[in-house]
């Protein structure tokens, strides 16, 4: 998997504790309990981690909302788009109903493709962001 494909995944599915892009070896680095991620975790006592290390940022649920919206919006047929945006408006589960309307209107591929066109936009201005501060 190459660098960016990582990050995006890292972005979308954040759930393993904190993730960092490594500056030095440009590898994305997983800092949380080693029992679970089965790495060490970094050694946040040596100075030297406090900027070789950045965070990687992570998808927040409003944007993961917005971007079902999105979705649901771009799709110009009613008969799959009605229970996407029914989904999004119910008060008990959206994430998980929308999910299973992509499932029933088959549009799970579109989806995934839509979703990782996001992300890959966000982590390129994040690494774009990255090489400008350091300049």
């Amino acid at each position: 998997m190459n660098l960016l494909d990582e990050l995006i995944d890292t972005y979308l599915t954040n759930n393993i504790g904190q993730s960092y892009l490594d500056l030095e070896t440009k590898q994305v680095v997983y800092d949380g309990d080693p029992l679970i991620t089965g790495e060490e975790g970094i050694d946040w006592d040596d100075e030297e981690n406090i900027d070789r290390y950045v965070e990687i940022p992570s998808i927040e649920s409003f944007q993961a909302f917005r971007l079902m919206e999105l979705f649901a919006a771009q799709v110009n047929d009613d008969k799959k788009s009605d229970p996407l945006f029914q989904a999004l408006s119910s008060s008990h589960r959206p994430f998980r109903k929308f999910k299973d309307g992509l499932i029933e209107a088959g549009l799970e591929t579109e989806w995934y493709a839509f979703e990782y066109q996001y992300a890959k936009k966000e982590m390129e201005d994040w690494l774009e962001f990255l090489e400008k501060k350091e300049v």
